[in-house]
């Protein structure tokens, strides 16, 4: 009895003592554990942990308030800045801590901050939006593992109620304290079966001098044993297998969402350089044709040029100035909606690196008088290229990568077997039911004190025992409800195996599309290399052939447009190609991105394989 009221009382003094905090990070704790286990087993490669908590001083705020932008409110500046409400149960989360993101360090962001491409990847992965919820997904998943698992283990529960009762008859008047405490314990398992265990005691005093005080005390034991339905680790414990399993696939699908997101980023880096590379040619265009505007006016003015063709000339040159305008509009459309991408506010200053796009345009050197049957060397060259990119970019290679590392296409096989499992746990429910089960129950009372007043010697005066062995059957009589359920559960598993032979057709449509996009890029790449040679020796020879009286203005005016149009086609065609050749590492699914952002690139005989799910059987 006092073993008893000792548990309960710190029991209840545990919990009184466990706050929301202590909850909190105990599934932190919990959770984390889940994922790191699971992202070593599934990625043995990655050098970060994962952690859901986003830094305190994440880019965003500090650009916010280093730059002085225009916030809506509080929570413009992240969850740490909005004010608890009242009766906030946790005053340490959000927690302000300042932990430092080592990208900051040499990031200043009370000027324009400039960003690299690596900036790009790491300043994603920490202030971006999607990724964020991501982690997420992947956070809630391992909560409901931790759930599930805690549901298979010991459950305790401690109960304890004191009730006053006033008691009035014939004029006589009793007033009795009753207090009950409950204690117990119960845990199912994987096989179906399920045991529990409750002590219960019971103290009853009578407030008058002379009235009766008891103590009751009572053990009660009980097991469960399903021999048809119900039974079997297959069966009973499914919800354990499948909980595990969703969460390997979050942990694959953020994994899929990390290569995805990268591509996304770099994507959104190049295209806001392109952008901004229109902008310096059409800068250069407007100046080449305001000069030359110029000199049609000179040249007009010593009768050397009729005045149509100056007309003209200044025609164009507004025309150039119109297309400067909305080349400046593009691009910076394009950065806003990359900022956002980033998750930075759109209105930050930040300035990107464009020596990315240099390193991949090379400067190109002007075609000389030497350069004779250019575009039948060009035309050949092209058709060199793409017959050698056919014969690298074997399809059925690639297509075989893909099968082997892409992690969708992985967890769309194995949801067809987790179809089949709750196929066979539908057809269990068909059967009847057969349980066998027992239970005990002990109980036991003493006086402290008898009706007449007079104290005893606390011996029991009564005990009871009671052992009960049980078999329940329940018929299959009526099993509609059940009959449907497993007829539904095959049309599942149809579902789901048409679900992987969709995804294996999309997934060799990527590829064979991804080839074609890259050999075109390439292809292309090569040819506006040529253009571009062919444009810049046009605008020359036409400079010279107008001041020599042997050419129009017109004639300038169209190579002053090519020239430009070469350029901004060479710099899209290096784009393209730097956008395809990661698209096509991401949907083979070789393309292996860090927690940070960051990602390598590996070929096809470096890329690792992916690792077989090996869960569920541990019970």
């Amino acid at each position: 009895m006092r073993l008893s009221l000792s548990v309960f009382s710190a029991t209840l003094l545990l919990s009184a003592c466990t706050s929301a905090r202590d909850h909190r990070l105990d599934a932190d704790t919990a959770a984390y554990r889940i994922i790191n286990d699971a992202q070593q087993q599934l990625t043995p490669n990655e050098n970060e942990s994962f952690t859901l908590e986003r830094p305190s001083n994440v880019l965003r705020k500090k650009l916010l308030t280093e730059q002085g932008l225009l916030i809506s409110g509080p929570a413009s500046l992240g969850s740490e800045a909005v004010p608890q409400p009242k009766h906030w149960p946790d005053e340490q989360y959000p927690s302000s801590t300042e932990q430092r993101q080592i990208i900051n360090e040499s990031l200043r962001t009370d000027a324009p901050l400039n960003i690299t491409l690596i900036d790009a990847l790491q300043i994603a992965a920490r202030n971006s939006h999607r990724y964020q919820s991501a982690k997420e997904d992947v956070f809630t998943s391992a909560l409901a593992l931790d759930l599930t698992r805690h549901n298979f283990g010991v459950l305790w529960n401690a109960e304890n109620q004191t009730t006053l009762t006033a008691n009035s008859t014939s004029g006589t008047h009793n007033d009795t304290l009753n207090n009950t405490t409950t204690l117990s314990a119960s845990r199912s398992f994987t096989t179906g079966s399920s045991a529990g265990l409750a002590m219960d005691s019971n103290i009853l005093r009578l407030l008058n001098s002379d009235g009766t005080s008891s103590i009751g005390l009572g053990i009660d034991g009980s097991i469960s044993i399903p021999l048809l339905r119900g039974s079997g680790t297959h069966i009973a414990g499914e919800p354990l297998t499948l909980t595990e399993r969703k969460m390997t696939y979050a942990l694959l699908e953020f994994e899929r969402f990390k290569r995805e997101f990268a591509v996304s980023i770099v994507s959104g880096y190049l295209n806001a350089l392109r952008t901004d590379d229109r902008v310096r040619n059409a800068t250069d265009n407007a100046q080449r044709i305001q000069d030359a505007s110029k000199r049609a006016r000179a040249l007009a003015d010593a009768g050397r040029l009729p005045n149509i063709q100056v007309g003209l000339a200044r025609q164009e040159e507004l025309q150039s100035r119109d297309r400067l305008q909305s080349a400046i509009a593009q691009r910076d459309n394009t950065l806003d909606r990359f900022k956002i991408t980033l998750g930075l506010p759109t209105d930050a200053h930040i300035v990107l690196d464009t020596d990315e796009l240099q390193n991949m345009t090379s400067s190109v050197q002007p075609a000389t008088t030497e350069d004779k049957n250019t575009e039948e060397n060009t035309e050949k060259k092209a058709n060199r290229q793409t017959e050698s990119e056919i014969t690298k970019h074997k399809e059925s290679t690639y297509i075989q990568q893909a099968f082997q590392h892409r992690y969708d296409l992985y967890i769309a096989h194995a949801q067809v077997e987790d179809a089949q499992r709750a196929a066979i746990v539908a057809a269990d429910n068909l059967r009847g039911e057969l349980t066998l089960g027992a239970s005990s129950s002990f109980s036991a009372d003493y006086v402290l004190r008898d009706s007449s007043g007079n104290t005893t010697d606390n011996d029991f005066r009564s005990n009871r025992a009671l052992h009960l062995a049980f078999l329940t059957i329940d018929l299959p009589l009526e099993r509609t409800a059940e009959r449907n359920s497993w007829r539904r559960s095959l049309i599942h598993v149809e579902s789901r195996v048409r679900a992987a032979q969709a995804l294996e057709d999309e997934i060799k449509l990527d590829i064979r599309t991804g080839l074609r996009a890259l050999n075109q890029a390439q292809t292309s790449a090569l040819i506006q290399e040529e253009s571009l040679l062919l444009a810049q020796n046009r605008v020359e020879s036409t400079q010279l052939f107008l001041q020599a009286g042997r050419s129009q203005v017109r004639d300038m005016l169209e190579a002053e447009q090519a020239l430009i149009e070469a350029r901004n086609a060479l710099t899209s065609a290096r784009v393209d190609e730097r956008i395809a050749q990661l698209a096509l590492q991401r949907d083979m699914g070789i393309l292996s991105v860090h927690n940070n952002g960051l990602w390598d690139e590996l070929s096809e005989k470096e890329s690792p394989t992916v690792t077989p799910l090996h869960i569920g059987a541990s019970h």
